[in-house]
């Protein structure tokens, strides 16, 4: 029993490991089930290239049995909103065709990645930003979110 507990929690904190970013306010809601309730969870990040840009990303962690041992897949749906919190800085960002992830997080073990992909928009001095979720071996259509930054003066 000890050897499944301490799995439980190495498990599910490596699903809660942050790659990119990092996360200055993370905010959990809780659903109205009475057991194993789902979580909407809201983070916040800071553009690591660009100073003065704030993202706000909510997501859903799945309850259940399977959710608190960090084993579940959580639904795909995703929102971000980005805003001006300061002076913008705009540091040595990618401006090419792909754009350049800024934060990824995973939220299973082995499958699914939240990501946030910066794009750069020279004629309108614009930063798009687009959340999603990938998942490593599942195909399936993206549930894709995007917000949008003027940099310009």
């Amino acid at each position: 029993m000890l050897k499944v507990f301490t799995l439980s929690v190495l498990v599910s904190g490596f699903c809660l490991s942050t790659e990119i970013g990092s996360f200055p306010i993370k905010r959990e809601l809780t659903s109205s089930k009475l057991v194993f309730p789902d979580k909407i969870v809201l983070e916040r990040f800071d553009d690591p290239k660009i100073k003065g840009v704030s993202c706000y990303v909510s997501s859903v962690s799945k309850g259940g049995v399977t959710g608190a041992v960090g084993v579940a897949t959580d639904p795909s749906d995703v929102a971000i909103s980005c805003v001006r919190s300061g002076i913008v800085a705009v540091g040595d960002i990618d401006k090419g065709q792909k754009g350049e992830v800024v934060f990824s997080e995973k939220q299973s073990l082995f499958f699914k990645t939240l990501r946030v992909r910066r794009f750069f928009d020279a004629g309108a001095k614009t930063a798009a930003y687009v959340a999603y979720t990938d998942k490593a071996i599942m195909d399936g259509s993206y549930k894709t979110a995007v917000s949008a930054v003027f940099l310009g003066e």
